[in-house]
């Protein structure tokens, strides 16, 4: 009896403990850019797991929140005063977080656990600096090269071992890559300099432009105004935007690339596409390249990409650091790059036998070297909203590359000096 008695109280003791550990443990929400069932979203809720485990005090509530309501999202919950604990957020967006103080400043945490700037590619560090003061801190990033396919190549006469190098060869290539049938319609275009994902920064950075510098607008630069119209010599080339976008409409991601199609010879595009050729084109040949560049200029790129950042007002801004502190540690970027690959932002993840042993990763990692990020500021979006307009201007036929670019321009300063008024 006195045995029984004694097994109750232990067991009602250990429901105790169990009940007080329960109690104790603490609730970390996490808000996500990305698409749950995704790669990158399969990966991340791994690493979720692998977190709980090695803090068994901390549950991690995942929510994935869309592109489009995130930041409304988010600056809600903030003025409300229940902001997520942690938030992945597209490092472009760190100059009007910072500007609207939506976010933590990390200086003291960075400094404390010795986080060294030099472990990072430097574009994926500067993105996360604004006003001097660091924001987030860098995950996985992305880089631009150029796809090409062999078998068209070939068939063109052109050596798959000689890509091109310059905009006067790439142009000319597109030339005889470009084949109709006896109907003069499209079977294949050679390229397009705005299908896959290059936009008007890279060409105007390749030109030696500056879309921003020392905290002014450029975006008229005369090395972008030349670029925009270098581009569409190939709206020319194929007959005008109206018939291009005939011959691409029905075109879209993955699958229904027309790269994986066979549409389309060459593209310019992020390294995420290795995968999905991997997957939807397995049987296709095909090679990554650098961009090129216009004659007696080096090549380049840029990279965009997320970031970990803590909302301003959390309640327990330690306990969220630890999580970020882990997810972009090199333990979970390795373990990342197995479920999604992409491109770690620790420079030391990049030389794993991954990166290092297959021919078209290396491509991406030395073009890491050359690549460049888009101006931290709080009229980012207005700004890749105007330069986009100044394309579609120019694409139509409506205004020149000039008239365009002027414009937007003045658009942007006043949009940037308004701003700053505000923030006075």
């Amino acid at each position: 009896m006195k045995f029984k008695v004694m097994m109750v109280l232990l067991m009602f003791f250990l429901i105790g403990c169990k009940s007080k550990e329960l109690l104790q443990k603490s609730t970390l929400n996490y808000w996500d850019c990305m698409p749950p069932t995704d790669s990158g979203g399969i990966a991340i809720k791994e690493l979720i797991k692998d977190f709980e485990q090695k803090n068994p005090g901390i549950e991690v509530k995942y929510q994935y929140i869309t592109w489009g309501e995130f930041d409304n999202k988010l600056l809600t919950s903030i003025a409300g005063g229940l902001p997520p604990d942690v938030v992945m957020i597209d490092r472009f967006r760190v100059g009007s977080y910072g500007y609207h103080n939506a976010l933590m400043i990390l200086d003291d945490f960075v400094k404390k656990d010795k986080i060294n700037a030099k472990n990072y590619w430097e574009c994926c560090w500067n993105e996360i600096i604004y006003n001097r003061h660091i924001w987030a801190i860098p995950h996985f990033t992305d880089v631009r090269a150029l796809f090409y396919r062999v078998d068209h190549f070939k068939e063109a006469g052109l050596d798959p071992d000689k890509p091109p190098k310059t905009w006067d060869e790439l142009y000319e290539y597109a030339k005889k890559l470009t084949k109709r049938d006896k109907y003069n319609r499209f079977e294949r275009i050679g390229f397009l300099p705005y299908y896959g994902n290059t936009w008007l920064y890279l060409w105007g950075w390749l030109n030696g432009g500056e879309f921003m510098k020392d905290g002014k607008i450029t975006i008229n630069d005369h090395r972008i105004v030349e670029a925009l119209d270098w581009t569409i010599k190939f709206e020319q080339l194929y007959g005008g935007p109206q018939i291009v976008n005939t011959a691409i409409s029905g075109y879209g991601n993955k699958e229904m690339d027309p790269f994986i199609m066979g549409r389309l010879s060459m593209k310019i595009d992020g390294d995420y596409q290795v995968r999905y050729i991997e997957k939807y084109g397995p049987n296709i040949e095909y090679r990554v390249a650098p961009p090129p560049a216009p004659k007696g200029r080096k090549t380049l790129t840029w990279s965009g990409g997320f970031a970990y950042a803590i909302p301003r007002g959390v309640k327990n801004p330690d306990i969220s650091w630890k999580f970020v502190k882990f997810i972009t540690s090199k333990e979970a970027q390795l373990k990342y790059t197995k479920i999604c690959q992409g491109i770690p932002s620790l420079i030391e993840v990049t030389k794993e036998p991954f990166y290092t042993n297959n021919p078209k990763y290396k491509v991406f990692i030395d073009l890491m070297k050359v690549s460049r990020y888009r101006p931290v500021t709080p009229v980012g979006s207005y700004l890749w909203n105007e330069l986009e307009k100044s394309v579609e201007y120019v694409r139509a036929g409506s205004k020149t590359a000039q008239q365009a670019l002027n414009e937007a321009q003045e658009k942007v300063t006043q949009e940037l000096i308004r701003m700053d008024q505000i923030g006075k």
